[in-house]
């Protein structure tokens, strides 16, 4: 049996990759990363965690997460989805999300996020990452069919930083989950191998009355129609269920 395929390895090379090519990116440095691969919801691609959150928003203390992996120090968790690698996946898309996690890394890499809102500015400047690595040679992320063994990466328990609701009369570090503030050892990350199939999403296809596809990882609820033929909803163009399959 041949061996899987080490998707975080995978991904760590283009992370260091694009740091190295792309002048925008100069500032992250790949040693301080470590990147993990799982199964994410479907509308999640990617998410970067920074493990020295210095904010002291309403009097809260701050987070200082310490991490040790292969005697390296760890500021930064990056996370991509593993539908990424699927064949069905868009080539841009899946590159993109390399480039969007690796921009959220603050200039001065130092364990803090960049305070940059999601929007047509930072998916602009997402677009012009992608363009700079790929013009010169930039590896792209390899697609791989269903039955492809894969080996994925994830940190033990389930407590992430920045995800996080307080109560007024608690401290921000009273509320972190026990497992973010200790110290992060090799003994935290786990790793398994499985089959690329078991962890693909259902999707369900819709079309319109003119032809579009269009994809949802759920079944609508209520009517709806077509966003490429009318930007509002639009009866002329409300969407039929075509078929339910797993992401191949």
């Amino acid at each position: 049996m041949a061996d899987p395929h080490h998707l975080p390895n995978i991904f760590s090379s283009i992370v260091s990759t694009a740091c190295r090519v792309v002048p925008a990116l100069s500032h992250v440095d790949p040693s301080k990363i470590l990147v993990c691969v799982r199964k994410l919801p479907p509308t999640r691609l990617g998410e970067t965690l920074g493990l020295r959150e210095a904010k002291e928003r309403r009097g809260h203390d701050p987070i200082f997460s310490k991490m040790t992996v292969g005697g390296r120090e760890i500021l930064y968790v990056i996370t991509f989805n593993v539908s990424l690698v699927s064949a069905a996946a868009p080539a841009r898309q899946a590159l993109e999300t390399v480039m969007h996690e690796l921009w959220h890394i603050a200039e001065e890499c130092d364990g803090t996020i960049r305070p940059a809102r999601h929007g047509k500015a930072f998916n602009a400047t997402v677009a012009a990452l992608h363009d700079a690595y790929q013009s010169v040679g930039g590896r792209p992320v390899p697609t791989f069919e269903p039955h492809t063994r894969v080996r994925l990466r994830h940190l033990r328990g389930k407590g992430r930083p920045g995800i996080l609701s307080v109560r007024r009369d608690r401290s921000l570090a009273a509320a972190v989950p026990k497992a973010w503030k200790q110290t992060w050892t090799e003994d935290d990350v786990r790793e398994r191998t499985t089959t690329l199939s078991r962890l693909l999403p259902m999707t369900f296809l819709y079309v319109c009355p003119l032809g579009h596809e269009i994809v949802r990882f759920r079944k609508l609820s209520k009517a709806s129609s077509c966003a490429v033929c009318s930007p509002t909803f639009d009866r002329r163009f409300l969407l039929s269920f075509a078929k339910e399959k797993t992401t191949t």
